[in-house]
């Protein structure tokens, strides 16, 4: 199944991915452990995929656990960018109190940036509200994106969310929003 999905990905972004497996010990019993990566190059960028996918002994949650013991997809994307000017960033899930007084609004995240122009185009990302919305509708898939500056000159956006099941989706709107940023940076 997860191997469908990573081919779909691949075909669609004309690339190669590679897979491991292994075994992790859960205490229990030795249970499958499979390890995607990918990277391709977009413009004046480059974005890595590193996805893990740990087996459980509970592959199907239940009530009662609440699918604490299910499986974990654990997902990390880092986008590097060349010769870029763009304020450093932290986006995050808004908190309960702050949905609750601020209802209206359209982003179901807050972006902290210096950069008013960056913060805006961040809060309009419609890949960005894709991402969200999807963590809206599922308690336990909380994403931290971040970007800033590395000590080599490099604009490195990361992502990183952990699942209990493998959603395609998230990983396409993940690389759109690379894309995006790494388009906003040629423009700017």
């Amino acid at each position: 199944m997860v191997d469908e999905k990573f081919q779909i990905i691949a075909d669609r972004e004309n690339i190669e991915f590679s897979k491991k497996c292994s075994k992790w010990w859960n205490g229990n019993a030795y249970l499958s452990l499979y390890n995607y990566f990918s990277k391709f190059f977009y413009k004046n960028g480059l974005i890595k995929i590193s996805y893990e996918y740990r087996q459980s002994e509970f592959s199907k949650p239940s009530v009662i656990d609440g699918g604490m013991l299910g499986d974990r997809h654990i997902c990390n994307i880092v986008c590097e960018i060349k010769a870029i000017d763009i304020c450093n960033f932290k986006i995050t899930e808004r908190s309960i109190l702050s949905k609750l007084l601020y209802s209206k609004t359209t982003a179901n995240f807050k972006v902290k940036c210096l950069d008013i122009f960056i913060r805006k185009q961040l809060l309009l990302n419609i890949n960005l509200l894709e991402i969200f919305k999807i963590a809206e509708n599922s308690p336990e898939f909380s994403p931290l994106i971040t970007g800033q500056l590395n000590k080599q000159g490099l604009y490195i956006i990361k992502i990183n969310y952990n699942t209990q099941m493998m959603n395609s989706k998230i990983i396409d709107f993940c690389i759109d929003f690379c894309k995006d940023i790494i388009n906003l940076s040629s423009k700017k």
